[in-house]
């Protein structure tokens, strides 16, 4: 009898332990909470105590599947999310299809407060909340699925930045209700200075014209240098008109200015000259016709920096000015610039004109202006 009791015993003890090993497994609710991964936060700039675009990334193991799984991202001290006033406008909440975040995203309505089928976005001190609506049930964020956080003017119709803190290495953490965790690191540096210099640069080149046309004029007289005008004989039957074409080149910000002006008339001696031709450079004319003394310039820039921009060339062109012992515009740019301007020269005589051999000298001037 006592064996019997002794064996009967030993069967309530194990039958007793294993009732009590199935009570512990059946009392503890399997946990929920997990590790996020693929964890980033991508800056649009990460100059210190410069507004920046933060696109954050995770995958959620355990996901949303109640209104009351919270998710908080805490950005570390330094970040200012107050001083531009961040709020749920300047968010966007948007789920990938699976957890690879690379791209087919839908998108959570953001308010201020979550309602139904809408998540509330709010940020307090250092840390953004995401409550999920108010009947969110099971798979409003699929376990296993990437989530993408874009705050600033990334955000559709963000306008607000978060500013960064001083340089270091700053942590910005992922918790809340929902239950997994996670935490970003992001390098807030100082730029790279990059300095260079350009050397200024100007080339101008005077060259001859053999034939063709000066705004409108028929070139009759071919120049083969850059340094002279040889007119030759005048005649009381045709003007002679000669050019040049100046060649100008530079880099100059705000582009150049060329002035042309001559030493004296066009003349033998200070008693015998030829008359200048009455238009300015101001108010150009059409030159005299054949048989009346009168020399002069035209230019075809249609675009000068000074007076009416196109005064040579408008209605036509074939306006023609007086030289003077002063220097005045004749080409012009407002830009760096390399272009080339046509300038003409025209004399005719009257049948009283004296004979003999005349001569002026003719200067240009090139300005750029850096």
């Amino acid at each position: 009898m006592p064996k019997i009791v002794k064996k009967y015993g030993k069967i309530t003890l194990i039958l007793g332990l294993i009732l009590v090993l199935l009570g512990m497994y059946f009392a503890v609710t399997p946990a929920r909470a997990g590790s996020c991964t693929k964890e980033r936060d991508v800056l649009s700039d990460s100059t210190p105590s410069t507004v920046s675009n933060h696109t954050i990334y995770f995958v959620t193991p355990t996901g949303v599947e109640s209104s009351t799984d919270t998710i908080t991202i805490t950005f570390a001290s330094g970040f200012d999310l107050a001083t531009n006033s961040v709020a749920f406008g300047d968010m966007d909440l948007a789920v990938d299809n699976d957890g690879n975040c690379d791209g087919s995203w839908t998108d959570k309505t953001l308010a201020a407060t979550a309602t139904t089928n809408v998540w509330g976005a709010a940020v307090a001190s250092q840390v953004v909340t995401f409550t999920p609506p108010t009947n969110a049930t099971t798979g409003e964020i699929t376990a296993g699925y990437c989530v993408q956080i874009e705050i600033g003017t990334n955000a559709s119709g963000g306008s607000n930045r978060i500013i960064n803190p001083t340089a270091g290495v700053k942590s910005i953490d992922i918790a809340g209700n929902f239950g997994d965790t996670g935490s970003m690191k992001v390098a807030i540096i100082s730029g790279v200075s990059v300095t260079a210099t350009v050397a200024e640069s100007l080339t101008f080149t005077i060259s001859a014209v053999a034939s063709g046309t000066v705004n409108g004029a028929t070139i009759n007289v071919a120049t083969t240098d850059g340094v002279s005008v040889p007119f030759g004989t005048l005649s009381t039957s045709a003007n002679s008109i000669a050019a040049h074409d100046l060649l100008t080149t530079t880099n100059a910000t705000n582009g150049y200015t060329t002035t042309t002006q001559y030493n004296q008339k066009l003349r033998i001696d200070a008693s015998n000259d030829i008359d200048d031709h009455s238009g300015t450079n101001a108010s150009p004319s059409s030159f005299s016709s054949a048989g009346t003394e009168a020399f002069g310039y035209t230019t075809n820039d249609s675009s000068l920096g000074t007076g009416t921009v196109d005064r040579f060339t408008s209605g036509g062109g074939n306006k023609w000015a007086a030289f003077t012992t002063s220097p005045l515009e004749v080409a012009y740019s407002s830009t760096a610039a390399s272009e080339t301007t046509r300038i003409g020269y025209q004399a005719g005589i009257s049948t009283t004109t004296p004979a003999g051999s005349y001569s002026t000298t003719v200067t240009y001037i090139c300005t750029p202006t850096y």
